[in-house]
């Protein structure tokens, strides 16, 4: 049996950010490696030419990727991979039943993120110079902002040594992110625009999702034993243990999703998305700059119709994505809300681009 260990906020903190980062590196690749198998296999009995693995990987990554630039994306690799179509296929037939395919691991790729967006919002609270500050200073007064200071300080200096201690550590942090945002939403009217608090309503949600991660990442280190895992750690173990699904079994997925009118959904979507991204495109700003370490982004928005709300929204979805990005390669973000459009483009992204990024987003809509 693990004896008890001895530890401190500050090393459960980088135990606990450690093991977010392992879980979404676990999460992608599980999810990839799934998809370049089934993809294959797609591929192959549909009559398409064969292609080198590594080309079945990139299709697989796009899929996974999210918004419309994962759906451009795979739609590039489709035409790309495919000149020659068998009789009575189009491309956008096969992007749809690659988005069949990739669907069923698409949910586990959403569980990984949204468990990353309940996490990190405590986490970034034991960063009290850094995160805390960035993010809540424009919502608090200065003596708030220090007391809270004071406040994470205090509980990365906790000695950890019990299972009580871990269970009241826990808690104490939620605690401190329930009342951050209750300082912070009174000085906004409208609570669900102030960017980074969080509703009353959705405190419980964040708890449980916090208490469960904790407990499933550290709690083995005080004998505690946990009665269930959380689905996302369910469908880890599933998707480890499972074989490959077969043809006949993939086939018959795609045959339901004909049946129920989803597959011409997707065709007809793709289709029309297509037609729309001409009209889109024409209206596009493109934005080439330099970050601090001389990174280099682009920024595709739309001449009209983008405001503060909508770069909040982009925002948000940006540092989910952040989540389960491995650090590696161009990272792609977008939203599309009625036609207004922000593209982002970028290596080796991290959460310290996300205030040069919205900074200078809001500078081009003044």
């Amino acid at each position: 049996m693990e004896v008890a260990m001895k530890i401190n906020g500050e090393i459960a903190l980088d135990d606990l950010s450690n093991e977010l980062g392992l879980e979404s590196d676990r999460v992608r690749r599980l999810a990839t490696e799934a998809i370049t198998d089934e993809i294959s296999i797609f591929w192959t009995e549909s009559g398409l030419p064969a292609l080198p693995d590594e080309n079945y990987i990139s299709l697989a990554n796009a899929s996974l990727a999210s918004g419309a630039v994962g759906e451009k994306k795979l739609n590039e690799l489709i035409y790309k991979y495919s000149e020659k179509l068998p009789a009575k296929t189009t491309h956008a037939e096969i992007l749809g039943k690659i988005q069949i395919i990739a669907g069923k691991h698409q949910s586990i790729i959403n569980l990984s993120r949204n468990r990353g967006v309940y996490i990190n919002a405590h986490l970034n609270l034991l960063e009290p110079e850094r995160t805390l500050k960035r993010v809540y200073a424009p919502y608090l007064n200065e003596n708030e902002l220090k007391k809270y200071q004071q406040r994470s300080r205090s509980i990365l200096n906790t000695g950890i040594n019990s299972e009580a201690d871990f269970r009241k550590w826990i808690i104490g942090v939620h605690e401190l992110l329930n009342d951050i945002c209750e300082s912070a939403s009174k000085s906004s009217t409208n609570e669900a625009g102030v960017k980074g608090v969080i509703s009353k309503k959705s405190m419980s949600t964040y708890l449980k999702q916090w208490e469960v991660f904790a407990l499933e990442k550290m709690g083995y280190k005080f004998d505690i034993s946990l009665k269930e895992l959380s689905p996302l750690s369910e469908r880890l173990k599933e998707l480890e243990k499972s074989k490959k699904r077969s043809w006949s079994t993939i086939a018959r997925e795609i045959t339901e999703a004909e049946k129920s009118g989803e597959l011409q959904r997707k065709i007809e979507s793709t289709v029309q998305r297509t037609s729309n991204n001409r009209l889109i495109s024409s209206n596009l700003l493109t934005r080439n700059l330099t970050l601090s370490d001389k990174r280099p982004v682009t920024l595709e928005i739309s001449k009209d119709g983008v405001n503060r709300e909508l770069i909040e929204q982009f925002i948000d979805g940006f540092l989910a994505q952040l989540a389960i990005y491995d650090g590696k390669g161009i990272f792609e973000s977008s939203i599309n809300y009625q036609g207004s459009v922000i593209n982002i483009s970028l290596p080796k992204a991290s959460k310290s681009d996300v205030a040069q990024i919205e900074k200078y987003l809001l500078l081009l809509i003044r």
